[in-house]
């Protein structure tokens, strides 16, 4: 994805130099490349580090991640194709994702529980579940929960999680339009647009005793992209109901 992301901007700013979206693409790929290199290096080389070098380098992942994934490449989705906004309206949110991205990554820069976590020792080859601060997809997870807490005005601590109950309200509803995939973030949004409450209820979870993840990086790839198209798309449908009376 780096490369992707590099090989693309590149050539967008190359041919373009004005336009931002060039631009975007490479902060997000320098981003997300040195964040992914500076979490992998706190792993694997954590018995030879020193503990003010793992927290530096813990301390870059965790301030690098959200600004790539968080700012450059929703403002990149933002300003497509022209570099501009599309109005005033795009205009504010340009600048609310600016604000919020930069208000995330402060909040997690400063969060005591991460930099506590960064003093713990990582066990060779198996990264528990609470070192957070070196774990990627924790923080995509992180970021993607704060985006969706704002979509929804409600705290969404974990929106990947397919573990759930439905009431009777929304049993009709998503026999109809249940969203297929890996939906859960869709899911979440599109209850939340129709007006349907839901409520996190914690839960102790266990680590994985064998297999692996259905998410290879293709179909991650895949559902990054659509997670990021519903967060633009469902919050302007119109309501299932209003949609069949019109």
């Amino acid at each position: 994805m780096v490369v992707t992301f590099a090989a693309v901007g590149g050539l967008v700013a190359g041919n373009r130099p004005r336009n931002p979206i060039g631009w975007l693409f490479l902060a997000h790929s320098l981003c997300f490349g040195v964040a992914t290199l500076a979490g992998t290096i706190a792993v694997v080389g954590q018995d030879a580090l020193s503990p003010g070098g793992l927290r530096a380098l813990l301390i870059v992942f965790m301030g690098l991640w959200p600004l790539g994934i968080g700012i450059a490449l929703p403002l990149a989705v933002q300003l497509f194709p022209t570099g501009r906004p599309l109005g005033p309206g795009w205009r504010r949110l340009v600048w609310l994702t600016v604000v919020s991205g930069l208000a995330f990554d402060a909040q997690t820069l400063l969060d005591p529980a991460a930099l506590e976590l960064t003093d713990r020792p990582v066990p060779p080859l198996v990264t528990p579940a609470g070192f957070h601060a070196a774990d990627p997809l924790w923080a995509a997870q992180k970021a993607l929960a704060a985006g969706m807490s704002f979509l929804t005005r409600a705290k969404v601590t974990d929106p990947t999680s397919g573990f759930c109950a439905v009431g009777p309200r929304a049993l009709p509803l998503l026999a109809e339009h249940h969203p297929t995939g890996y939906p859960e973030p869709e899911l979440r949004l599109f209850l939340s647009r129709n007006a349907l409450r839901v409520v996190e209820v914690s839960v102790q979870t266990r680590p994985r005793l064998s297999g692996r993840t259905s998410l290879t990086p293709r179909r991650l790839a895949a559902a990054i992209a659509r997670v990021a198209l519903a967060m633009l798309i469902v919050p302007l449908r119109a309501r299932v109901g209003e949609a069949s009376r019109g």
